[in-house]
């Protein structure tokens, strides 16, 4: 059986609530958001949803459960792979405004500075937007704001490996870190940095011996571990960016005849694979950041903005207070 370790997050230095999502507007007051109407009464026309990218397992799990989402709410969705490229994203954004193909978007920027001019035009269009990440408040009354603490996310992935290499390794564990890919913010250096704090904290004794980018891709991922065992062959903990980079580790060590069950390989992004490998005893955690609630709630929010004509609970933020280290 699976259990959580729940910790609290504070976002804007406001105190989240337990709920999994909030939503607050310009003035302060927490709402929740209001589920939409029936698929008869209201028609919401067409969302545009566009993550990082539609190659990783976190994102193209959020898509499949917005398609779901979608149909049981009488919506249309288009989904876009921005390819973790910013211009992409951007052109994704532009050809959906500009042809008046959307009602809504719902987006995860690679780079929210390169997408201000799409985002934009799309405020000017009156096309209510949900940004995921990279903004502490909206640039236009249209829009809302997800906010997430990366810096926790990363902390919670440190903590999970310090408690393995304490209990396992006597405290003494031989670090390696792959993170990457390269993003602006603190989508990845946030938790990558904390990883690292969390585990010289807790786990003191611990050596980190590399700190690698392993495009936060499982192949990539997968042959950056293999040299790195090649040059260190005691590496006993490993951590980095997501799942789909912990999966690579699991198969390079595999392969060089070890067991990731006796070592500490802690994932983040709670994926189907991650949660397999937590199962089977190859990974030691991975950390839940519950993304596809995350996509249906802001989903609601915005058919709430689509139905009221106006960004009736925005300018405003939703504050993610939902991740927990999840273990066999």
């Amino acid at each position: 059986m699976q259990r959580s370790i729940k910790s609290r997050t504070v976002a804007l230095a406001l105190a989240a609530v337990t709920i999994s999502t909030v939503v607050l507007s310009g003035c302060s007051a927490t709402v929740s958001p209001a589920p939409p109407k029936s698929a008869s009464a209201f028609k919401c026309g067409t969302i545009g949803f566009v993550p990082l990218n539609q190659t990783q397992d976190i994102f193209t799990s959020q898509a499949k459960t917005a398609q779901t989402w979608a149909a049981q709410h009488g919506c249309k969705l288009l989904v876009g792979d921005a390819k973790n490229d910013p211009l992409t994203q951007a052109n994704i954004i532009d050809g959906w405004v500009e042809g008046k193909q959307v009602s809504a978007i719902l987006v995860a920027p690679v780079d929210v500075n390169a997408l201000k001019p799409s985002l934009t035009e799309a405020a000017k269009a009156k096309i209510p937007t949900l940004i995921n990440g990279g903004l502490d408040k909206p640039f236009a009354a249209d829009e809302a704001v997800v906010v997430t603490d990366w810096v926790d996310y990363g902390k919670k992935a440190g903590t999970a490996l310090a408690a393995c290499v304490n209990k396992k390794f006597g405290g003494k564990g031989i670090v390696a870190i792959l993170g990457g890919p390269t993003l602006p913010g603190t989508i990845v250096t946030g938790r990558i940095n904390a990883e690292v704090s969390a585990i010289k904290k807790l786990a003191p004794h611990s050596k980190v011996v590399a700190n690698q980018n392993g495009q936060g891709q499982t192949l990539p991922s997968q042959d950056a571990m293999a040299a790195l065992l090649l040059k260190f062959p005691t590496i006993n903990a490993v951590t980095g960016t997501n799942d789909d980079s912990m999966v690579g580790v699991v198969n390079a060590v595999k392969a060089a005849g070890k067991d990731p069950s006796k070592l500490c390989i802690v994932g983040l992004d709670a994926t189907a694979p991650g949660l397999a490998a937590v199962q089977s005893g190859d990974f030691y955690a991975t950390v839940d950041l519950q993304p596809n609630k995350l996509v249906t709630d802001g989903l609601s929010v915005l058919t709430d903005m689509i139905q009221h004509k106006k960004p009736a609970l925005a300018p405003g933020y939703i504050m993610v207070d939902n991740t927990k280290i999840v273990t066999k």
